[in-house]
């Protein structure tokens, strides 16, 4: 006993600096570990950004097309609606807006991404303010927007059945042309002057199209700003 006591009295700074050694490489061990998960975890979170870019991208030219068309139709709509409350007679331009007035789009978003990482769990997404928006702009931009959307194919649906056949003898889309437009030739331009019922369903489907205008220009810009928020948020190029 007294051996070690006296072993241990000339040979403790050399235990302690072993002590101190083992537990400075289990402590390095732990936190190089530490370290190569964050990497794993980095490299995950900047992989699926990566790819909501992507399809928020290809959401927003689906919505530019969209809006494109929306507005053409708004155009189409306010020349009809000019002419039916003037006196000037019917021209053979107008066919091409009678067909233009009564058109619809459907939005069709990437949610791929999203929905993949809603089920590995959005904690992925280290930013907060990232996966408010992404909530924002899936669960409740688009998800709203589609409802509107279908509201608008039950009132063209509506428009077409009270008009074609009263008023034309069909609605036609072309398509063979990229933009799917067709005309509309009315059996009496007279009749359809003097009938309110045209007038009506026109105005109606006008003022749901200008509202459809306005959901796509406020969605497209929640994408552009996600988007943006994303890359300058981790330095993401293109």
């Amino acid at each position: 006993m007294r051996r070690i006591l006296t072993t241990l009295s000339h040979k403790w700074p050399e235990y302690l600096i072993e002590a101190i050694v083992i537990v400075a490489s289990i402590l390095a061990a732990y936190a190089l570990d530490n370290w190569n998960e964050d990497r794993k975890e980095l490299s995950k979170e900047t992989k699926i950004l990566k790819e909501l870019i992507k399809g928020l991208e290809e959401d927003r030219r689906d919505i530019d097309y969209n809006l494109k068309n929306h507005e053409k139709a708004l155009e189409s709509q306010d020349v009809v609606l000019a002419w039916l409350e003037s006196n000037r007679s019917y021209h053979d331009r107008l066919a091409f807006h009678f067909a233009n007035c009564f058109r619809n789009t459907a939005f069709i978003s990437n949610e791929s991404t999203y929905a993949t990482l809603k089920i590995s769990g959005m904690a992925l997404i280290s930013n907060d303010s990232i996966r408010e928006e992404l909530t924002q702009l899936y669960d409740r931009t688009y998800e709203s927007y589609l409802i509107y959307e279908n509201e608008g194919f039950n009132l063209l649906r509506q428009c077409r059945e009270n008009l074609s056949g009263v008023f034309f003898s069909y609605i036609p889309y072309d398509g063979r042309q990229k933009d799917l437009q067709g005309s509309m030739v009315p059996r009496s331009p007279t009749t359809l002057k003097s009938n309110a019922s045209f007038g009506y369903w026109l105005k109606t489907y006008r003022a749901h199209n200008i509202i459809s205008i306005s959901l796509m220009q406020s969605k497209v810009k929640r994408v552009n700003h996600l988007i943006e928020h994303i890359k300058t948020s981790h330095s993401l190029s293109e």
